[in-house]
């Protein structure tokens, strides 16, 4: 109810609703209160403390990246003054293999009791006599043998290289001297030019022609098996010596011959190191004919 009061400046306003209830606080309430919610001091104190470590953080990856910076720029006024001379591992322990991976070799089958073609598959392994052993993986259908003596593999054959080859069967077999005119490895046969028999002469004009690009006069088709590696004396050969040295040239000096037994029966030749010393018996598997192979008398 509005009541204008005469001789009055205000004016009465009775508002309906009820009275008015005002919930008042304890001390305690209030302490209560202020601990559940951080003072604006302790709020500073914290992100200050945040922010010391951030800076901290950030002063030790600089110091990271400084030392590494360093590192190189010292690292490379050295080399270029020529102070550092940086060495592999395998160079600081080079080894000498005595075969290449993928290199083409022959390879003895002890079950079909001839000479085969092969390809090495991978690095050498020791065996109990310290001599390398190979992975080779053997014929036309590259069947895989593993861990194979090197005694049982040979150098492959080359082009102009010495050679024995079978001829004929039963009583008339026999081994004729010839030169390798070529050699198609991947398929196992030698194309095999005769020599005369006379001499090692003749061996040496034959194979000057075969190294001057000279055809020969008559050449056939030999498989592996029926071929093996002739050795002459007063050649030029390789040794293969061993993982520290490797392949060694030497000098043939003696080689058993007789019509007695083949010439494939034969497992050792003398040779003398180029290097000087006394003449030594070397298997033939550790033998190896080079380009140079025959020399005139």
């Amino acid at each position: 109810n509005l009541d204008h009061m005469k001789g009055h400046g205000w004016v009465a306003m009775d508002v309906g609703g009820g009275p008015r209830v005002t919930e008042k606080k304890s001390l305690k309430d209030l302490r209560s209160l202020s601990k559940e919610f951080p003072t604006v001091s302790q709020e500073l104190r914290k992100a200050s403390q945040e922010d010391d470590r951030m800076e901290e953080r950030l002063e030790e990856e600089m110091d990271v990246v400084l030392k590494e910076r360093l590192e190189a720029e010292m690292d490379l006024a050295e080399a270029l003054e020529g102070d550092i001379v940086e060495v592999s591992l395998d160079e600081l322990t080079k080894v000498h293999e005595m075969y290449q991976d993928h290199e083409p070799v022959n390879y003895w089958s002890a079950t079909h009791e001839m000479l085969m073609q092969a390809f090495i598959s991978g690095r050498a392994t020791l065996d109990e006599r310290n001599e390398p052993c190979y992975d080779v993986l053997v014929g036309p259908r590259k069947q895989r043998r593993e861990q194979v003596s090197c005694r049982l593999l040979s150098p492959a054959f080359t082009d102009g290289e010495p050679i024995f080859y079978e001829e004929g069967d039963g009583k008339k077999r026999r081994w004729r001297k010839a030169i390798a005119a070529q050699v198609v490895h991947a398929k196992g046969v030698v194309q095999v030019q005769d020599i005369d028999v006379t001499g090692d002469l003749e061996s040496a004009n034959a194979s000057s022609a075969l190294s001057s690009g000279d055809q020969p006069e008559k050449t056939k088709d030999v498989p592996f098996s029926r071929v093996c590696r002739r050795y002459v004396k007063d050649s030029t050969v390789r040794v293969y010596t061993g993982m520290d040295e490797g392949w060694q040239p030497a000098i043939v000096e003696q080689v058993e011959e007789s019509s007695e037994f083949s010439p494939r029966e034969v497992t050792m030749v003398q040779v003398q190191p180029t290097t000087g010393g006394d003449p030594v018996f070397v298997q033939t598997c550790f033998v190896q004919n080079t380009k140079d192979d025959i020399l005139p008398i």
